[in-house]
């Protein structure tokens, strides 16, 4: 059994608490334009971004199989760049104050800002993927994703989606295990659909080229690092954000409630771990998303004595 590696599985607690908490942070500044769904309370929208991970897990894989890998890789790096020029946009057009700028009212300083900061973190992705470039634009990336999803689904739509999303995982992991082959791929790719966190200091993601072996796959056995699908980050957070922007409850109330729901997604993070240091590959939505809702239950009871406080019903 391999040693637990403590360094690298608290350098991803660090990664997956941040990128939640960032996104409680922004998804206030995020307009209602911004929602994929005319209708967040609608239960049907799971359904339509399951169908629509379904068929880009589908892409991808035809891409790696007829080893188009620099396909792959170049639609990341062009996808992170559109991502990072959306869920900045709206950030950056809050914090930069305006007034200093109205008289070049025909440039969109926010957005200037927003492209330069996309081109730079692409660039450097492409250039030098080292592990740290690729776990900051995923916190980037993944708060504000996780705070455009909190924004388009409401509560009982988003606890739909992490139990549909949750039971895909499960399958692809331990079943069809494409969800493997598909991880093989985006390893080679060096982008950020991982986190990275090194076991060693002097680790370097660009020199490390082992691959994961299919009867060895996991963060353990002679891997040099500790590897997190940034969808185990994203999905979980959805209903955090979700519970803080549409629960309907005063701001403290909804940001309580949303925290323990971060923390029953970390209490499901700390029973991955247990698995992972075994060494194999393990679904991580399962646990996590269970914790996310289990932590929002008993938040809301706590805070609020109903245990589906702000869920609203909708068709």
């Amino acid at each position: 059994m391999p040693k637990p590696a403590y360094r690298p599985a608290i350098i991803m607690a660090m990664t997956f608490l941040i990128a939640q908490f960032l996104a409680l942070l922004i998804i206030p500044l995020y307009p209602q334009e911004y929602r994929a769904f005319g209708d967040p309370n609608n239960v049907m929208n799971p359904i339509y971004y399951v169908l629509l991970v379904l068929v880009t897990t589908a892409i991808m894989l035809f891409f790696a199989k007829k080893g188009m890998d620099i396909l792959i890789q170049y639609f990341m790096i062009a996808s992170v760049w559109g991502t990072v020029v959306f869920v900045l946009y709206p950030v950056i057009y809050t914090l930069i104050p305006l007034v200093p700028f109205m008289m070049l009212g025909f440039i969109d300083i926010p957005l200037i800002v927003s492209i330069i900061v996309a081109t730079l973190i692409s660039g450097a992705l492409y250039i030098k993927p080292e592990w740290y470039v690729i776990d900051i634009a995923g916190v980037v990336m993944g708060s504000g994703i996780i705070a455009v999803l909190g924004l388009s689904f409401g509560i009982l739509p988003t606890i739909v989606l992490l139990i549909i999303m949750a039971v895909y995982d499960f399958i692809s992991v331990y079943r069809t295990k494409h969800m493997l082959d598909l991880a093989d791929a985006v390893l080679e790719t060096k982008l950020p659909i991982v986190m990275v966190a090194p076991k060693e200091r002097n680790y370097s993601f660009v020199e490390d080229t082992i691959k994961i072996k299919k009867e060895d796959r996991g963060a353990g056995g002679e891997r040099e690092a500790m590897f997190m699908g940034l969808g185990d980050i994203i999905i979980p957070g959805i209903l955090p954000a979700s519970i803080f922007l549409n629960s309907g409850a005063p701001h403290d109330i909804a940001f309580g409630i949303a925290t323990f729901s971060i923390i029953g997604a970390f209490m499901g993070y700390l029973l991955l771990l247990h698995f992972v240091f075994k060494g194999k590959a393990h679904a991580g939505l399962p646990p996590l998303n269970t914790g996310a809702i289990l932590g929002y239950m008993i938040g809301a009871f706590i805070l609020t004595g109903n245990p589906i406080f702000g869920i609203a019903f909708g068709w």
